[in-house]
């Protein structure tokens, strides 16, 4: 079994797939830079110097790609769609351990360049995530071949998934929490062949097991994994809370958590959810959704 990576190098394998448009990759990224942009408000009164409290009202994820092929990055059409990339283990590139991310959708405005002379002119991109319903995190990743990282035994068992109870929140502390609170077992039960489309898994058992090692992230990544029925390098997984929600990697264009803005059914859930009897959540698509995921695909096909 493998040595659980700590070192990273290099970008690659990156592509802008335009919503409606055909994807492109691009190539000679020289530098990457992804940052979640925290909105912060804080608060210190009365004989106060240090601030009592401090909660993040909002986020705006960014990816910055800096490269040598400027005249491509320049053409690219302005618009909204969807960025890939792997960020390779040192010890194996784009390999076992490497880390492909996506940023879903998110909007691409005119990149830009720098040039000097008798220099390569560099091009850069600014690529910024957004939320069609407001809630759902843009960002998810993929770690590479998760199973090299755990052993048989690990690959076989299921995490003891209770739900974690909740303490009240720290005074002082940022509560960026459970913005997210899906209603459990609303609507009727699935079918018990009913495909499950999506994961929500609470950290808390992992980071008990594993200490907030690499390899629990692995492990996260392959229980939900297989209570989607896939193999782990062909789901997603995406930081929501202090929750992690597993999705097939097929629908990270599609996923939301609530039906977005301007839809007929905006502010309503795009899943039933159920609890398991091992304590997992699962949710499963609404007909509605699966109607609306259709039109976006056919749009990203078109």
């Amino acid at each position: 079994m493998p040595a659980s990576p700590s070192l990273y190098v290099n970008t690659s394998l990156v592509k802008w797939t335009p919503t409606a448009g055909t994807m492109v990759p691009l190539n000679r990224i020289t530098q990457a830079s992804l940052a979640w942009n925290y909105e912060v408000i804080n608060n210190r009164a009365d004989l106060d110097i240090y601030d009592s409290s401090a909660h993040i009202v909002g986020a705006k994820p960014t990816l910055t790609l800096s490269g040598m092929n400027a005249m491509l990055y320049l053409s690219l059409i302005s618009g909204i769609g969807a960025m890939t990339w792997t960020v390779g283990n040192a010890d194996d590139q784009t390999g076992t351990g490497s880390v492909t991310w996506t940023l879903s959708p998110c909007m691409n405005p005119l990149g830009d360049y720098t040039g000097q002379h008798g220099q390569y002119a560099t091009g850069n991109l600014t690529m910024m995530g957004l939320a069609a319903d407001g809630l759902t995190n843009p960002v998810s990743y993929t770690v590479l071949t998760t199973g090299a990282f755990l052993s048989p035994k690990a690959m076989t068992a299921t995490a003891a998934l209770k739900p974690v109870k909740e303490g009240p929140p720290m005074m002082g502390v940022a509560n960026f929490g459970r913005v997210f609170k899906p209603p459990v077992g609303v609507a009727k039960a699935p079918a018990a062949d009913a495909p499950v489309d999506a994961v929500v898994l609470p950290v808390g058992p992992y980071a008990k097991m594993y200490g907030g090692t690499f390899r629990g992230f692995c492990r996260l990544q392959v229980d939900g994994a297989k209570a989607l029925g896939l193999d782990p390098d062909r789901v997603s997984v995406r930081t929501q809370g202090s929750d992690r929600i597993i999705t097939p990697l097929d629908s990270v264009n599609t996923m939301s958590l609530m039906h977005p803005h301007g839809s007929e059914q905006v502010g309503t859930h795009r899943y039933d959810w159920h609890r398991r009897e091992d304590g997992m959540l699962v949710g499963y698509l609404t007909d509605a959704a699966r109607e609306a995921d259709e039109e976006l695909m056919h749009d990203y096909a078109s």
